[in-house]
């Protein structure tokens, strides 16, 4: 798949394109007329579009032919008329046109899909590395946040296990550690390791 803005344009181009052809080019193909509807009445036996005057612009800016109001469709059929095939009256030639610009606006409406899809892309991969950062950062923070407060319980429970090794500790200062130990690890939320010693009484203590 294309990733550049050029190859999908080009490719969706070649897309658009083999669709008019097979859509609008048998319009094109062989003798063609205008169609018994309404093109008669708008075309074939109406003079006011034909040319680009000031009496032709009004016209365009005034007429509601067919109950339809159209002014710069009228304004571009004089101009074709006038300038482009010089008075002819086919209706082969406007077909061409009209299928010109329907095949230009498919191009430029596709163009437009694809920057703004791009766009939108960029935004949305911009706001999630944003968003992944940010997670990580809390992640991290929150991870060292627990390990500070989880070595304070643990710095209590090594130093009552110190003091019970030099035989100077109490048994109230033992549970004065200990509770500590246990109030800094609630706050923090992370179980505080429990006291797999038995505090025994020294001669010092004694």
């Amino acid at each position: 798949m294309p990733t550049t803005f050029a190859a999908q344009w080009c490719l969706g181009g070649v897309v658009v394109l083999v669709a008019h052809v097979i859509t609008f080019g048998p319009a094109l193909v062989g003798p063609r007329d205008w169609v018994p509807w309404d093109d008669r009445e708008n075309f074939v036996d109406q003079d006011g579009w034909k040319g680009t005057s000031w009496s032709h612009v009004q016209f365009a800016f005034t007429s509601q032919q067919s109950a339809v109001y159209e002014p710069l469709s009228w304004l571009a059929k004089g101009a074709q008329h006038r300038w482009l095939f010089k008075g002819d009256g086919g209706a082969r030639g406007y077909m061409a046109v009209s299928v010109l610009a329907h095949t230009a606006t498919a191009l430029g409406l596709l163009g437009c899909i694809l920057r703004l899809s791009s766009r939108l892309e960029a935004t949305t991969s911009s706001g999630q590395n944003r968003f992944d950062k940010e997670d990580k950062d809390w992640n991290q923070q929150e991870n060292g946040d627990g390990k500070g407060k989880r070595g304070e319980a643990e710095n209590a429970e090594l130093a009552v296990a110190r003091g019970r090794m030099r035989g100077g500790y109490t048994a109230s200062k033992q549970s004065e550690e200990v509770a500590a130990g246990a109030s800094k690890a609630s706050e923090s939320g992370v179980e505080a390791p429990t006291a797999a010693c038995h505090w025994t009484p020294s001669a010092r203590s004694a």
